[in-house]
């Protein structure tokens, strides 16, 4: 992008400068060193450069800038000083003086590249009489065509810090109330938001379950190992003094996205995004987590997609984001996906499938309730936790597109894509193709890969011992 005229760039300044203010309790940084990582991280958030980093190390000539970089966005250079005394657990209390000020500018000065902002941060508080010295100096500078100088004190860095809540718990200082008060009135914003939410996840827990079915506090917290119920009911008012990481616990006990419980981005519940680069990857994602039921789900009409579904234990499940073809809506790498889940689901059942241990369902769902749980909308339970064992996925793991009853278009398409499939395996088991990529694949999956032509059967524990 070429460089903007002087009006644009000064535009650009002041769009950069605005909006950021206000909000929350946070606690400071345990040192120095962290207070500059931590602000090197949140200006990758708001300038978008992820090439953004520290500037050199204490005793090192800097310029007076710890951390610069290029807003994404405007294009303007920014660079900050993060200021302070490195004198232990007593740095926090360090003022910065109108002088000190003044020192840092004329050092920013000679930094190259040329800055158009100059953040100075310190970890005290707002200093009205700073903000108005910074003024000063960014009037006399726009006369000479020099930087903008900014100050921002501790507040400011709440304010920014509540919009990017992971920071704040990677760093830890989030603090979901005071713990010193026990009194919901006085619960910070972030708690309120926090319980809320929770209160929210397990109502959607709660959805179309009978009275003896449902999820109590009690019964959350006896799986949660809290000694007291009452902990997680203060937690859910807003007035509990419950760390940062407790929460990330809850979430991952519950299956709830952390994100989702902590910040209020993404969906309620667990999604796992993995974007593999084929079903090996995913074989060892899913059997990670140890399942004790893994349901094979797919959509009932329209795109026919089938995704994986795993109950962990009671009270979690975890949804597998990676979506795989079901149909004859495939063009040639589509094809060879079609083999590659029908190994999958075969690898799954001839390693994890034990009475005793992990069981394998299956399950159709019109569009409307698949897309909501793909996208981590709904308790997956609500969905999958009863009703038939639909057997598409035997049927389809077997190349057995003759017991595929029905005249339903969803039934017509997974008899047509179980034919697919079929004649891709054809094509592997021929002599040319014997040593190829999908080899291991069928290997692991006990299908015969030096066969002349191909079998009428491929019973999923073809080849198994039953000792």
């Amino acid at each position: 992008m070429a460089p903007l005229a002087q009006r644009e760039r000064s535009q650009a300044v002041r769009a950069f400068a605005a909006g950021l203010s206000s909000a929350t309790s946070l606690n400071r940084p345990k040192d120095w060193q962290a207070f500059e990582r931590l602000t090197r991280d949140l200006y990758i958030r708001i300038t978008g450069d992820v090439h953004m980093d520290l500037h050199g190390r204490n005793g090192q000539p800097q310029s007076g800038v710890d951390v610069s970089g290029v807003d994404q966005q405007t294009r303007i250079q920014v660079g900050i000083q993060c200021r302070g005394r490195g004198d232990g657990s007593i740095w926090t209390n360090s003022r910065l003086t109108q002088k000190e000020l003044r020192e840092e500018v004329a050092k920013a000065r000679s930094f190259y590249p040329k800055l158009d902002i100059f953040v100075v941060l310190t970890p005290g508080p707002n200093d009205v009489r700073l903000k108005k010295a910074a003024a000063e100096i960014s009037a006399r500078h726009a006369r000479d065509g020099s930087f903008e100088v900014q100050v921002h004190g501790w507040d400011w860095l709440e304010g920014r810090l509540s919009e990017h809540a992971d920071l704040a718990i990677r760093y830890g200082l989030i603090t979901v109330a005071n713990p010193s008060f026990h009194d919901a009135a006085t619960a910070s914003a972030i708690a309120k938001q926090i319980g809320s939410r929770l209160t929210t996840a397990v109502e959607l827990m709660n959805d179309q379950r009978s009275v003896n079915e449902r999820f109590t506090l009690q019964s959350i917290s006896k799986h949660l190992g809290f000694p007291d119920w009452r902990k997680l009911e203060a937690v859910a008012e807003g007035r509990s003094d419950v760390s940062a990481a407790e929460l990330v616990n809850v979430a991952r006990a519950l299956g709830i996205s952390e994100h989702w419980l902590l910040e209020g981005k993404q969906t309620p519940f667990l999604v796992d995004p993995g974007d593999y680069r084929g079903a090996e990857e995913q074989f060892e994602s899913i059997q990670r987590v140890n399942p004790r039921r893994i349901i094979f789900v797919r959509q009932r009409e329209e795109d026919f997609e089938s995704i994986l579904v795993a109950e962990i234990d009671d009270f979690r499940w975890v949804t597998f984001n990676w979506d795989h073809p079901t149909s004859s809506h495939v063009g040639g790498t589509g094809r060879y996906q079609l083999l590659e889940y029908c190994c999958l689901i075969r690898r799954l059942y001839r390693t994890l499938d034990h009475p005793s241990a992990c069981t394998l369902h299956g399950k159709h769902l019109g569009r409307a309730e698949f897309m909501r749980l793909w996208e981590g909308n709904v308790y997956p339970g609500t969905f999958l936790h009863w009703g038939h064992n639909d057997q598409w996925w035997m049927d389809f793991a077997e190349l057995a597109d003759e017991r595929v009853e029905g005249t339903s278009v969803s039934a017509r398409e997974l008899r047509e894509a179980i034919r697919i499939a079929r004649l891709v395996l054809a094509d592997h088991q021929g002599p040319s193709k014997r040593d190829g990529w999908m080899r291991s694949q069928l290997v692991r999956a006990g299908i015969p890969v030096n066969e002349r032509k191909p079998a009428a059967r491929y019973p999923l524990d073809l080849g198994l011992s039953h000792d």
